[in-house]
């Protein structure tokens, strides 16, 4: 946090990025406001068009996470999942177009359409995709370091907790040390 806050100190993070929601981040970068940008695969045709619509074009490049003082970082583990609720009408329905979309050539199609990471790690070695994609092998270095987020029943809480001191940190309304003191003890607090 305090790297993160000194960037914002300095100037090299502008204070509009504090409020930044995901596709305004992405277009900030796009107009070539921004050094860096954490966000999804999908943005990577959209900073490359050469439709005039990306300054940046041609001039990107994607790693896995840095972590502290040179060593890697990790992200977190998790998001899309398949399930079929107890209360849907069509169970089998259902159930087949989950069995469709986890087929290896379903994955592939969509991964070679929408550039979203795949669940098959068999199609991190596909030529097509590594063809398609110059960010493809990167992309599975951070998967491969990724971790689960710690296991929580009270998931929204302690998101709020994190994000609130985070804006307390970089907005500069607090200091780096004591709000993450304050913010250990408010998640000791939330553990089951």
């Amino acid at each position: 946090m305090t790297e993160l806050r000194s960037a914002f100190d300095s100037g090299v993070i502008p204070k509009e990025a504090l409020t930044y929601k995901e596709e305004e981040s992405r277009q900030a970068f796009q107009d070539g406001r921004l050094v860096f940008m954490q966000n999804w695969p999908y943005i990577w045709e959209l900073v490359n068009k050469t439709d005039g619509s990306s300054k940046v074009t041609g001039k990107v490049g994607l790693v896995p996470l840095p972590g502290i003082g040179g060593k890697k970082g990790a992200s977190t583990l998790g998001g899309l999942n398949w399930s079929i609720s107890a209360f849907a009408g069509n169970h089998g329905t259902a159930a087949d177009f989950i069995s469709y979309l986890v087929k290896e050539e379903s994955q592939k199609e969509f991964a070679m359409a929408t550039a979203q990471a795949p669940t098959l790690t068999s199609l991190y070695e596909d030529k097509d995709l590594i063809n398609r994609y110059a960010f493809w092998t990167a992309l599975k270095e951070g998967i491969d370091a990724g971790v689960s987020r710690p296991p929580t029943v009270r998931y929204a809480e302690v998101t709020q907790a994190i994000q609130e001191s985070a804006y307390r940190i970089i907005s500069g309304e607090a200091e780096v040390e004591p709000e993450m003191k304050a913010l250990q003890k408010a998640l000791v607090k939330l553990a089951p």
